[in-house]
């Protein structure tokens, strides 16, 4: 993605197109809404031509689309196109709602300012003294529009616009640079503040995020407790909730366990006796398993923040409560 934005950037229209051609067919289907409105940009301001951007992606698309075929097809042990897979479930089923929907202008009014934070009002304020910014910017702010359409909404599907925003920022703070006399002087001082302000901002966010993956921890716990009994058959069952906050296929260790993330058959006893380790939450554990299962270890996570007044200074504390627990089947 960052070498079709250097491309664009820097007008070299065939990286700009093999670079978001790989990028659009192997691993980011939804970046076509970024990167493919750049190409279009540029074919419209005659950056390069209509006839040759065609040529240059339908070289570039064949290429890409066999090789991730041909890779994942063999990986996956059926023909599949990971990324047209991952279209057709979130944008036409519209099945990605079902982890959450937000209000359409959301990216907007909260992800955006929580994202760039002080590069924010500063790549605003950019596009009134430079008319170029607003180039700059017009694509990212029609992808976010564009995928604002999708109910479902996370942070990270918008990332990808974040070195345009900080460009434009970068932009803010060379024209504030050469602001002379007094004015100038306190505008690069509030500058200065504004980006000390970003950095423990995000120092913050940092210090928050990782308690943000209970399931990560857990798995990553459960084979330090399991793994000591090497030699036995070990079965673990990972729930939905575990699997959203860190479990991945990286964490598995050992190529002797079975692991399983069935969700549909949480509830049948039957099937879950067969594990010997279970990840689940707290509440699961009580109402479904408590018969087949017992109690092992419980993994805090992230519960919001507190502010301490017993000190000389008002700090935020991060609120921590068990948001999984580790659970080993009865003998």
């Amino acid at each position: 993605g960052q070498l079709a934005l250097c491309g664009w950037v820097s007008g070299n229209s065939p990286l700009l197109i093999t670079s978001t051609l790989f990028c659009v067919l192997v691993f980011r289907g939804e970046l076509v809404l970024l990167l493919g409105t750049l190409i279009l940009y540029s074919v419209a301001l005659k950056q390069v031509k209509l006839l040759t951007a065609i040529q240059w992606s339908i070289f570039t698309g064949s290429i890409a689309l066999a090789s991730t075929v041909l890779i994942d097809s063999y990986f996956w042990q059926r023909w599949v196109w990971p990324e047209g897979e991952v279209l057709w479930f979130n944008t036409v089923l519209n099945k990605s709602s079902q982890w959450g929907t937000s209000p359409f202008l959301w990216y907007f009014y909260s992800a955006l300012p929580r994202m760039l934070l002080v590069a924010f009002p500063l790549s605003l304020i950019s596009c009134y003294y430079d008319k170029r910014c607003i180039k700059l910017l017009s694509p990212a702010v029609l992808f976010i529009f564009l995928f604002s359409f999708l109910p479902h909404k996370e942070l990270r599907f918008i990332i990808y616009t974040v070195p345009l925003f900080n460009a434009a920022a970068g932009r803010a703070l060379d024209y504030i640079q050469n602001i002379k006399g007094t004015v100038g002087s306190i505008l690069r001082l509030v500058s200065v503040g504004g980006l000390v302000v970003s950095l423990a901002v995000s120092l913050s966010f940092l210090f928050v995020s990782r308690h943000n993956y209970p399931g990560g921890v857990a798995f990553s716990r459960l084979h330090e407790i399991a793994g000591v009994r090497r030699g036995e058959e070990v079965r673990v069952h990972v729930c939905v909730e575990a699997a959203q906050t860190g479990v991945s296929r990286f964490g598995e260790m050992y190529d002797d366990w079975m692991y399983s993330k069935a969700e549909d058959r949480e509830t049948d006893l039957e099937f879950m006796k067969q594990f010997s380790w279970i990840i689940t939450t707290k509440d699961k554990l009580e109402r479904y398993h408590n018969t087949t299962h017992k109690l092992s270890e419980e993994i805090e996570g992230y519960d919001g923040i507190s502010w301490s007044i017993k000190t000389p200074f008002i700090l935020p504390k991060v609120k921590l409560s068990t948001k999984l627990v580790i659970a080993v089947r009865n003998q």
